[in-house]
């Protein structure tokens, strides 16, 4: 007996043909997903968080920054995608954009469908 996997699993792949995977493989493969899942999607030990940080403490913005001096706007979805536009804002763009010499950053976070295109609009009325 060869555990508890009973018979193989058979599968054509390109170059290799028809081949036979034992089923144990499949529980390997699934812990594997369940990992990366667990790892990269969920981020259990902030991971990309120190990765973006790192990346502000090391930027060293061009000598002649187009940033200097302006103000910025920054218009965060703070649910949208993975739900870290917010951090990613306040923690990674602010932060790169006062070291490039930005005189002020400012936010607004979209609070609803079709609010993006208001604060435009507003913006281009304004301007």
């Amino acid at each position: 007996a060869r555990g508890m996997g009973g018979l193989p699993i058979t599968v054509t792949l390109p170059v290799l043909g028809e081949v036979q995977i034992p089923r144990e493989w499949l529980a390997l493969a699934g812990i594997g997903l369940a990992s990366f899942v667990t790892f990269f999607m969920l981020d259990p030990f902030r991971i990309i968080e120190k990765v973006d940080l790192r990346l502000v403490r090391l930027y060293r913005p061009p000598e002649r920054s187009t940033a200097k001096g302006r103000t910025f706007l920054g218009i965060v979805n703070p649910v949208s995608g993975s739900g870290d536009g917010l951090f990613q804002f306040q923690r990674v763009a602010r932060p790169m954009l006062r070291r490039a010499g930005a005189a002020e950053v400012q936010l607004k976070q979209t609070t609803h469908a079709g609010h993006f295109g208001e604060i435009g609009a507003d913006m281009a009325r304004r301007w």
